[in-house]
């Protein structure tokens, strides 16, 4: 006996069969208009050995092994970069945008090391640069995620983020999650969510030391909260145009979980 089912619960059954393109942003690690080469973003260490986009780009390659292992709702995962990109490409901020829409993503995850700077204030509270330039605060400390402002599907995936993000760094202002304008995170084109994660402060030693230390427990938090949001909004990522895949009704077996670093 043939059974009937509605045109609702055929899309139903098709959104809960998508996956997702997801592209992974390594900041830094590009000529821009500030620098004269590489830009290595923050700073820190002694020496001012460590350099964020080494450490960035150490836990992207992770998060991208393991986000791809999850089939049933990840169809492919990109880096924006796999090492510094040369001078021939400079395109600013906006190449990183480019990218995830060239991909057809509609999931954009900017991994990034934060800095803060000692200086002392004017009436206005303005910070006065010193002669010799700003001084690394060593003391600031602290994980963030970010969205871009007045987007409810970039608040939704940054939230989830943070609620998986339980390595054991202080959890800046009450939630974690913040708004600002970041142009990297921009929502435009395919790219329905976007989150930067700012995995704490390369300067503060124990923030540096825990995040280079735990990369693959880093990886396996991202990779939660990301399918997580996933999972919770389907409907709206796979309602409707690119960054999707419908999987048949007998989909193939899933692809072999690929080695951790």
């Amino acid at each position: 006996m043939a059974i009937n089912v509605s045109p609702e619960q055929q899309g139903a059954d098709s959104v809960q069969k998508c996956r997702i393109i997801v592209v992974i942003d390594p900041g830094h690690g590009d000529h821009n208009d500030k620098t004269s080469g590489v830009d290595p973003g923050a700073l820190g260490g002694p020496n001012m050995e460590f350099k964020e986009k080494d450490i960035v780009l150490d836990v992207a390659k992770v998060f991208k092994q393991k986000l791809e292992a999850k089939t049933d709702v990840i169809e492919a995962v990109y880096l924006t970069r796999e090492g510094d990109v040369g001078s021939g490409e400079l395109k600013k901020l906006q190449w990183r945008l480019d990218f995830a829409n060239e991909k057809k993503a509609p999931i954009l995850v900017s991994l990034h090391m934060n800095s803060a700077c000692k200086c002392p204030r004017n009436a206005k509270g303005q910070c006065i640069v010193p002669k010799g330039g700003h001084i690394v605060d060593t003391t600031a400390n602290g994980k963030e995620v970010w969205c871009y402002p007045g987007k409810a599907q970039s608040k939704s995936l940054a939230t989830s983020i943070m609620a998986a993000f339980t390595l054991p760094l202080k959890r800046r202002g009450q939630t974690g999650v913040f708004e600002r304008e970041f142009r990297v995170i921009k929502i435009e084109g395919t790219i329905k969510a976007s989150a930067l994660i700012e995995m704490g402060f390369i300067p503060n030693e124990n923030d540096r030391t825990q995040v280079i230390n735990n990369k693959s427990a880093l990886a396996d938090q991202f990779t939660e909260g990301v399918v997580n949001y996933i999972i919770a909004n389907r409907a709206a990522l796979c309602g409707d145009d690119a960054g999707t895949v419908k999987l048949p009704d007998n989909p193939p077996l899933p692809r072999p979980r690929p080695k951790d670093l």
